[in-house]
């Protein structure tokens, strides 16, 4: 099921309405950063709370105005400030599971970065997933539900963040940002991959040192010349390692543009040939990877070399 890269109480009601208000107990929402796959989880978790009478959720109930105010005691987040999620909290979880809601309809768990469980933390998932207490639901997050255990998406419903329209976004950020000049808008927009988040997020952030270098990397690649590259990828590795994966996070988004058919493409990428887009995209994937599992941002230059160089 996909759901539009904003979504409001309308477009939840409407779709809950349409599957006759029949909930799941278990959801994993897939869409990159600033796609609105929060305020979705949000809305979800205070319709499965709702107290109120017709379509849920109403707002108005003190369930919905706990849920919207993040103070409900049965909406709960699973989450560690750790690279990865620690099997020690699915394991809380799953014990705690079993306690009865304290004043709610439902036990709504919430895990923002599902995708960050390792295979030990999602077989542990997995097994409160085949049988959960009547009363427990679960919702889970991530950029993409391939991270996921292919036995861990069979239970679950699969609801992907799809991009606006360029009509839908513009009209969502000129309601949003009144008074802003269009061709701040525009730029905004050509950044977020049809994201309103996103969009609302890049008007207000200047371009930086990082979105600069990753400009300047994307450059070196689609000249074919490998000293070029190899030259503005060699000092990356004195990044941070937040810092790298930010960079290499911008850069996907560029070679994911590149390699979309109906996008037309002003960048230098515009010069590589579609497999090599492919390749490039593939590698920068890996090197993304390496950090997340804590990797060096030395390894992930070593892994770029290997696996990018024109």
């Amino acid at each position: 099921m996909r759901f539009p890269g904003f979504c409001g109480n309308e477009a939840l009601k409407m779709r809950l309405s349409a599957a006759g208000d029949r909930l799941s107990h278990c959801y994993i929402l897939e869409g990159p950063a600033g796609s609105g796959k929060k305020t979705l989880a949000g809305l979800l978790a205070a319709a499965m709370e709702c107290e109120g009478a017709g379509d849920r959720p109403c707002g108005t109930c003190s369930a919905c105005r706990k849920a919207m105010k993040h103070e409900h005691p049965d909406i709960i987040t699973v989450d560690s400030d750790k690279a990865t999620i620690p099997i020690r909290l699915i394991r809380e979880m799953q014990a705690d599971a079993y306690i009865k809601p304290n004043e709610g309809r439902r036990k709504v768990y919430l895990i923002p970065r599902a995708g960050d469980m390792q295979g030990p933390a999602q077989n542990a998932l997995l097994k409160l997933l085949e049988e959960p207490p009547s009363y427990c639901a679960f919702l889970l997050l991530t950029d993409t539900s391939e991270k996921l255990l292919e036995t861990v998406r069979s239970r679950a419903v699969t609801l992907t963040m799809s991009p606006l329209s360029r009509q839908q976004l513009s009209a969502a950020l000129r309601e949003r940002e009144p008074g802003t000049p269009p061709e701040e808008l525009d730029r905004a927009m050509d950044r977020s991959d049809g994201y309103l988040g996103a969009a609302l997020t890049l008007l207000h952030t200047p371009d930086t040192e990082l979105e600069q270098k990753a400009q300047a990397l994307a450059d070196g690649f689609a000249s074919g010349d490998e000293l070029a590259f190899l030259s503005v990828l060699m000092p990356l590795e004195k990044l941070s390692r937040t810092d790298f994966l930010q960079l290499l996070t911008i850069l996907q988004r560029s070679f994911v543009r590149a390699l979309d058919p109906g996008r037309e493409t002003v960048s230098s990428l515009s010069r590589c040939s579609r497999q090599q887009l492919f390749d490039g995209a593939r590698a920068i994937d890996g090197a993304i990877s390496l950090l997340q599992a804590n990797g060096s941002s030395g390894h992930a230059v070593g892994h770029l070399m290997a696996a990018m160089r024109p």
